[in-house]
């Protein structure tokens, strides 16, 4: 790829991050996460060698004004999930002069539960692969549904752990309708997690409160839908578009005070807003959409197709850096 000096002196990256753990005594000390001393080194060396952006200069969006020198791209800091590792990330953040932007799906603040991928997360960390699987069966049974239609096996020492992890998530995200489980996850969520650890929400998921302080901090907040499902591949009517796609905004708007003006594709690879993209661009609802497609953002790049760097957990400062300049020097 090849693009012209016009598009590159507004070309800008945006990095995705998810878990940002404690650095002592961290609760679920198997969730795979970058430590937060190494997010502080992240932060040092990117601001070092980028513009470090806000959301409102991705939305002015014009020739320039992202970023004026073809050798510093602009960098804009995103988080998905609304994770209760993000309140730590904003207050380092700020500390730093830095306004970014968090994805916040609504159910954690208006049910308070927490999301599948964070119930399966923990649950996989604190009782590990045989036992979730046994939860797994039973949750199934209370819930009418066969394991025979959602069958996954685990034999220790003779099965990839990691195979039937990503069996387990994929089970969840694309093949069971998402009601279904939901209520599969609740069910182990309420008779593991939710009875075993106390206040174990608050160990999960960002609180109103919170919220409203990493507002205060001068961070931007997004949409993520209400409960964090795949919008496309989960093929939604018309009331559930509104519900999960449309009415976070109006919430997050109300509740914070503050305009609401982009949203990030739960999972965000191309199956998961690939048929979305139009359904979200005549409904005038958002000005921007993320996914986790690896590129740099320009000019000409679909404002509801922008995309995303995800930092894995083994990624150290100098790796990210690394690979940031790489996709910069490539696509460029």
């Amino acid at each position: 790829m090849s693009i012209g000096k016009k598009q590159l002196n507004s070309a800008y990256i945006v990095v995705c991050y998810h878990y940002i753990r404690p650095v002592i005594n961290d609760p679920f000390p198997r969730i795979l996460g970058v430590r937060q001393d190494i997010f502080m080194e992240h932060v040092r060396i990117l601001k070092k060698a980028f513009r470090v952006m806000a959301l409102a200069e991705v939305i002015d969006g014009a020739p320039g004004n992202v970023s004026r020198r073809t050798k510093e791209p602009g960098l804009l800091f995103s988080f998905d999930d609304g994770l209760a590792d993000h309140y730590a990330a904003a207050k380092i953040l700020a500390e730093h002069g830095i306004s970014a932007i968090f994805f916040i799906p609504t159910c954690i603040l208006i049910e308070k539960e927490p999301i599948n991928p964070v119930i399966i997360h923990h649950c996989l960390s604190r009782y590990g692969i045989a036992r979730f699987l046994k939860m797994y069966r039973q949750a199934l049974e209370e819930c009418g549904l066969s394991f025979n239609v959602f069958p996954i096996f685990f034999r220790p020492g003779a099965d990839d752990p990691i195979a039937v992890i990503q069996a387990i998530k994929k089970i969840f995200k694309y093949q069971m309708q998402h009601g279904d489980a939901r209520r599969v996850l609740r069910f182990i969520y309420e008779n593991s997690l939710k009875r075993d650890v106390k206040d174990v929400f608050k160990m999960l998921h960002l609180t109103h409160d919170q919220v409203a302080e990493m507002v205060e901090m001068g961070h931007t907040i997004g949409a993520h839908t209400h409960s964090h499902l795949s919008v496309a591949s989960a093929h939604l009517s018309e009331e559930n578009f509104e519900k999960e796609v449309l009415a976070p905004k109006q919430y997050l708007e109300r509740e914070f005070g503050t305009q609401v003006v982009s949203f990030s594709y739960p999972f965000g690879e191309s199956q998961d807003f690939t048929g979305a993209v139009d359904r979200l661009r005549q409904s005038g609802t958002y000005r921007l959409a993320f996914t986790v497609e690896n590129k740099l953002n320009i000019i000409d790049t679909s404002p509801l197709m922008l995309g995303r760097h995800t930092v894995h957990s083994a990624d150290s400062a100098e790796k990210i850096l690394s690979d940031l300049q790489e996709l910069y020097e490539e696509q460029a």
